[in-house]
């Protein structure tokens, strides 16, 4: 089983300037801090980590890597997997209901597929980065239709393009279900809801229910 490993813009650049400083847990001679000196190419931190079976990667916007020419240049070399921070949400893509805005997803996408990266979302159900329209419009009668919709559009759009999917984003608490929007409107079963309609629109992507709190016994 291959693992992904994450990092954010801040985690990134640090651990580039602790490789050049030779502490932490990269080592001085390590692929990062001879690139930064100019010297011979050695292998990047996505080769290194795929050495072990790891995904590695960060997540990115459209801004840094659009007019931070610096961070997107290491980007490009070092990961081998990028996530949008923000680009793929809900408050992003449908900024009316039913009204879709897929320009800065589209961007990002573009950008790593034109740098040989993958890509994978975040996230189609969440409690949090809903639209300002969301709690006005919704209700019982119409969230389950909403949701299907939602779901499937998005990734009709992206079918093919994208590595994973965040299908449901932290749903969970020390204690069992978080109360969520989605809780209240839909009772539990909405979580298998995602999933299915996830599954039968794109069966070849790989489908993640993302949670800090799974504990593996």
């Amino acid at each position: 089983m291959k693992t992904t490993l994450l990092t954010d813009r801040r985690q990134f650049l640090h651990s580039t300037s602790v490789a050049t400083l030779g502490i932490g847990i990269i080592a001085p001679t390590s692929d990062v801090a001879w690139t930064l000196f100019g010297a011979p190419s050695k292998p990047s931190l996505g080769d290194l980590a795929a050495q072990k079976e790891v995904l590695y990667g960060s997540s990115v916007n459209k801004l840094h890597l659009s007019q931070d020419e610096s961070f997107a240049k290491l980007i490009a070399q070092e990961d081998r997997l990028i996530v949008p921070e923000g680009e793929l949400k809900w408050k992003a893509l449908s900024p009316q209901p039913n009204n879709f805005n897929f320009d800065s997803g589209d961007w990002i996408v573009h950008w790593a597929e034109s740098h040989n990266i993958k890509a994978r979302g975040t996230a189609l159900v969440w409690h949090e980065a809903l639209p300002s329209w969301f709690d006005g419009y919704v209700n019982k009668s119409n969230a389950k239709e909403l949701l299907v919709n939602y779901i499937t559009t998005v990734l009709k759009h992206y079918r093919g393009k994208m590595h994973s999917w965040d299908v449901v984003n932290e749903p969970l608490t020390g204690n069992g279900l978080r109360e969520t929007p989605w809780l209240r409107l839909l009772g539990p079963d909405y979580i298998e809801l995602a999933f299915r309609t996830a599954a039968e629109v794109d069966p070849s992507t790989i489908w993640v229910l993302n949670d800090p709190n799974i504990k593996f016994s």
